[in-house]
């Protein structure tokens, strides 16, 4: 049946107008929320196509390379990050294009002040066909530098110029830096060996009561203070 508000074949055309603006308005809600949550990661994300070219880039990317979102668009991902007129060999969004599959790699990036972890996604279109790829860099660097802290920090018995000797409670020697030697000589002991008793009750009285330190100790030429 005919009316003012409805269509010859009598659909309501409030109704389908109330609809229609009730779906755009939860279409753009979703897309509002997509973009505040890909602008609010703090992992460096891009999108790149086939062509290694920026489809969209979040804040927290842009903000790397100084310019808007926007501006980043268009741009080729290895000009400018890398500087380069190519990707570097590591990329894994070249991977990516080459395989279709997941990749990542560690990378060092003067430009972006930092070490990164990168990984790639490959995004497809609803055949399967490969369209680029979701690229995030994470910043480790923070990560990076306790790590070779922790390694300094690991090979300085090593390099100790004096002897390091590290003894269980029971006085065997579990390890003896290089410099060592002539200790371990005077001692006639080697790593595994029990330490001789003098050194043995060193180490009871260290565990019970706090630090402590031995007399000076003399081999060959050298003298030695322990604690």
């Amino acid at each position: 049946q005919k009316g003012p508000y409805k269509d010859f074949k009598g659909y309501d055309l409030v109704a389908m107008a109330m609809h229609r603006m009730q779906t755009e308005e939860s279409l753009r809600r979703a897309k509002d929320e997509w973009e505040c949550t890909f602008d609010a990661v703090p992992d460096l994300i891009t999108i790149l196509d086939k062509e290694h070219r920026v489809v969209r880039a979040n804040q927290a990317m842009a903000k790397r390379l100084s310019v808007t979102p926007a501006q980043c668009t268009g741009l080729k991902c290895y000009q400018c990050v890398h500087g380069t007129d190519h990707p570097p060999e590591v990329c894994p969004h070249a991977k990516t294009l080459a395989d279709g599959l997941e990749h990542s790699a560690e990378l060092h990036e003067p430009r972006l002040e930092g070490d990164f972890l990168v990984s790639t996604t490959p995004l497809k279109d609803r055949e399967g066909r490969l369209l680029g790829s979701v690229h995030v860099a994470r910043d480790i660097t923070a990560r990076k530098r306790i790590e070779e802290d922790r390694e300094a920090l690991a090979r300085f018995p090593a390099e100790n110029p004096h002897p390091v000797l590290r003894l269980n409670k029971d006085g065997a020697i579990l390890y003896a830096n290089p410099a060592s030697r002539q200790v371990l000589e005077a001692w006639q002991c080697r790593v595994g060996d029990q330490a001789p008793e003098p050194w043995r009750e060193l180490v009871r009285e260290a565990l019970a009561m706090g630090p402590k330190s031995a007399p000076d100790y003399t081999v060959g030429d050298r003298g030695f203070a322990f604690v």
